[in-house]
């Protein structure tokens, strides 16, 4: 974001005020830390941040592993059968490029993107979803880090799991209304398949 705001000549915005925008699309992020600029200039913000986004991909100056633990949780949920699907306020091409970087693209049934429907917490990305897949929300859980993801599944009625190793911090998903908090992987591991949590 830093060399995004630089490229177009604006002052970079604080890295806590970046870390607060987390989760929305890009759009959003740069209109809520741009609050007063023109239509025009957020625009120009938006193609640099993809440009320098994409130019730290291909020069692998980028690292983003997996969370402790999530890999072994992903092969423990497709062993009993629960289909796993993404909704993120990434667009495809960067999403991709994530899933492709640590061999998950094919382990996904559905894959929603903020430029296929409305930004979190409409809940546009998660119906459609759970339509892709056949999924009711009853029988739907969304996990994410941050209060966008647990309010979308809060407004699309599913069941919904803060991870507080992310984003936001226990008492931020909790306020949000998060029906689970989980500490780590394999906490998440027990609740959503019923072995202790």
């Amino acid at each position: 974001m830093s060399a995004a705001f630089a490229a177009v000549g604006e002052a970079p915005p604080r890295p806590d005020a970046v870390r607060a925008t987390i989760g929305l699309p890009l759009a959003e992020c740069v209109r809520l830390l741009l609050p007063a600029a023109a239509e025009s200039a957020r625009s120009r913000i938006v193609a640099a941040y993809r440009e320098a986004f994409f130019d730290m991909r291909r020069f692998e100056t980028v690292d983003e592993p997996l969370f402790p633990g999530v890999a072994a949780l992903l092969d423990a949920l497709e062993a009993r059968g629960v289909v796993l699907g993404i909704a993120t306020g990434k667009i495809e091409r960067a999403l991709n490029l994530t899933l492709e970087r640590h061999g998950l693209l094919g382990r996904f049934a559905t894959r929603q993107t903020a430029d296929k429907a409305p930004a979190k917490p409409d809940p546009a990305m998660l119906n459609r979803a759970m339509a892709e897949v056949g999924a009711t929300p009853v029988r739907t859980v969304m996990i994410g880090d941050s209060v966008y993801d647990i309010l979308m599944g809060k407004n699309a009625g599913v069941r919904t799991v803060g991870v507080v190793w992310g984003q936001n911090n226990a008492d931020e998903l909790a306020a949000a209304g998060a029906d689970f908090l989980a500490r780590d992987a394999a906490a998440l591991s027990a609740w959503i398949l019923g072995d202790g949590g």
